[in-house]
């Protein structure tokens, strides 16, 4: 007689357990189902982060650029005719000293006069320069969602990458409580 029960007791769970499986559309390992919550509150959460923004940064620069002369001919003429006259002034041994002081002093005043009858020319250039700085700015980004949902009237929450809409599956799994 107890086992008659047993075998009717276990019958009836099975039973009732199928037919609550079978009012679900999807069905997981032995008893476990998939089934809808719904949404009670959907929260996103932020988090701060440094990004760089870099920029180009720009401004004119001024610069003097001076012509350049050749004073090689001039003192290099005025050097041997320097040297000429220095060597015909002197004599015996002063006479090469009287050469070299000819050279560098004819040299000299040739190089000044040419300076003096031709000037160095100078003009002015606008020169634009630009480099890349780094910018950083603090911006918020969604970092997740934080979902609220109720399952029989009990709530739940969670996290989630992207807003769940109004429902949510869930995974219920019945077991015995032995």
């Amino acid at each position: 007689m107890k086992m008659k029960k047993i075998v009717t007791s276990t019958l009836a769970a099975a039973v009732l357990l199928s037919g609550t499986a079978f009012a679900h559309d999807n069905y997981g390992p032995a008893g476990s189902y998939m089934d809808y919550a719904k949404v009670v509150n959907v929260e996103p959460v932020y988090r701060i982060v440094r990004v760089n923004q870099p920029r180009q940064e720009c401004w004119t620069e001024k610069h003097v650029q001076y012509n350049r002369r050749d004073d090689t001919g001039p003192t290099l003429l005025g050097g041997i005719i320097g040297g000429v006259v220095g060597h015909q002034i002197g004599d015996g041994r002063g006479r090469d000293a009287a050469t070299i002081a000819g050279v560098l002093l004819g040299g000299k005043i040739a190089r000044d006069m040419n300076k003096s009858q031709y000037p160095q020319s100078r003009r002015v250039v606008h020169e634009d320069v630009c480099e890349t700085v780094d910018h950083f700015v603090e911006e918020q980004q969604l970092d997740f969602y934080r979902v609220t949902y109720r399952y029989h009237g009990q709530e739940y929450t969670t996290r989630m990458d992207h807003d769940p809409g109004n429902k949510v599956r869930v995974s219920v799994n019945v077991a015995l409580d032995e």
